[in-house]
């Protein structure tokens, strides 16, 4: 790839950023931590959904700050947020500073989501390589799965050295070079033109754009739902298969999935190129759920085993799905309409979640799971329409 302005340096430091982001020692210990601190599940558990209600209510305001600022200055934003959570987590000793730091995690997440989408792009565009996107958001994609895998390692060692707190020591450091490279950023000069619409003016016209191109329309429905309820249902899907597997080797496996998860990614752009981006996410998000129901059905001690596999799906289908739409965005609106899209997928994760909990409870797990993957096969249609339509 040549470089033909200064904002292109953008790509090289986001393959940094990505790996370094992804780098949470302390993700497979984060429940059994806050566990320990508050003394209850229920606390622990809480947790998570503070950070996805902090996340959900700031998940416009911050886009539509990304189209009238600068989108650095919302990247460099997001990676402080995220340091000081780190830190917060660190340091906790009791409910209250734990709830802080999921704020700040949930404030992270919002200031990232669509923002950094719509720097990479607008870098891209500004150097005339746009068409290289795909390529790059799999390879951006593609270190931050590696990244899982090997903290995940490393945070085992960890804790097996020194105990579970020890591992967030590792991940303020982490997050504090992820802030040094989120200042060395360059402002596209293509966005150097603010929006001067007011925000509810800014926000209304990015929803309008958004429902007036069908295409676009038919792919929020379909990869917001597909995320949501996929979401849900892999947060869920460790209950189910604890009853196989130790926990440990469920870590293992994980790990192993983020690695082959790496590897598709990476292999995005060729396969879509080759065959084309229907044939690519008919196939591959087919065969998505059909592992996933499998893994469900098996309802054996195979079943971790064949539920790895589909990272290797979710790889390649990711940045086919994210182009798509970035490819429909507009560029006044395209942080604002990227975060729409994520507000659909997190109210779509949110309502799924407990969908899945209130089967659970009457009928069983894996009744609830066999019945959100069947009902997955529903948004084919959905994305061959979205797909055909131009």
């Amino acid at each position: 790839m040549t470089f033909y302005k200064p904002s292109l340096k953008n790509i090289k430091l986001f393959y940094i950023s990505s790996f370094l982001d992804s780098f949470w020692t302390c993700a497979p210990f984060c429940v059994i931590y806050f566990a320990q601190i508050t003394g209850s599940f229920t606390l622990a558990m809480s947790l998570d959904t503070i950070h996805n209600l902090t996340t959900t209510f700031l998940e416009v305001p911050t886009g539509i700050l990304s189209d009238k600022c600068k989108r650095k200055t919302v990247t460099c934003l997001g990676a402080l947020s995220v340091l000081i959570a780190a830190y917060l987590y660190l340091i906790a000793n009791n409910y209250f500073i734990l709830v802080m730091a999921s704020i700040f995690f949930g404030l992270y997440t919002a200031l990232m989501s669509g923002n950094n989408e719509a720097l990479i792009f607008d870098t891209l565009k500004e150097n005339r390589l746009q068409n290289k996107y795909h390529k790059v958001m799999g390879r951006i994609q593609g270190y931050g799965s590696l990244a899982f895998g090997i903290s995940a390692l490393v945070g085992s060692g960890i804790v097996w050295l020194y105990g579970i707190r020890e591992t967030f020591y590792a991940v303020v450091l982490v997050n504090f070079l992820l802030l040094l490279v989120s200042l060395n950023l360059h402002e596209p000069e293509i966005h150097t033109n603010k929006i001067n619409d007011n925000p509810f003016k800014h926000f209304s016209r990015s929803v309008k754009n958004l429902w007036k191109n069908k295409r676009l329309r038919y792919l929020t429905v379909a990869t917001g739902t597909d995320y949501g309820v996929s979401y849900a249902a892999y947060n869920f899907m460790s209950i189910f298969l604890n009853q196989f597997v130790p926990t440990w080797v469920l870590g293992v496996l994980r790990t192993v999935s983020y690695f082959l998860g790496s590897l598709s990614y990476f292999l995005s752009y060729k396969i879509s190129t080759a065959i084309g981006y229907t044939k690519t996410i008919m196939t591959f998000v087919g065969l998505n759920y059909a592992i996933n129901l499998l893994t469900v059905l098996a309802n054996c001690v195979i079943s971790p085993f064949i539920k790895i596999f589909d990272n290797l799906t979710n790889g390649i289908v990711g940045p086919a799905q994210n182009t798509l739409l970035q490819k429909e965005f507009t560029d006044k609106q395209r942080a604002t309409m990227g975060s729409v899209v994520s507000l659909f997928r997190s109210l779509i994760y949110g309502a799924s979640s407990l969908l899945i909990g209130i089967m659970a409870d009457l009928f069983s797990e894996y009744v609830s799971l066999v019945v959100i993957y069947s009902a997955l096969f529903l948004l084919l249609p959905v994305y061959y329409k979205g797909l055909k339509t131009k």
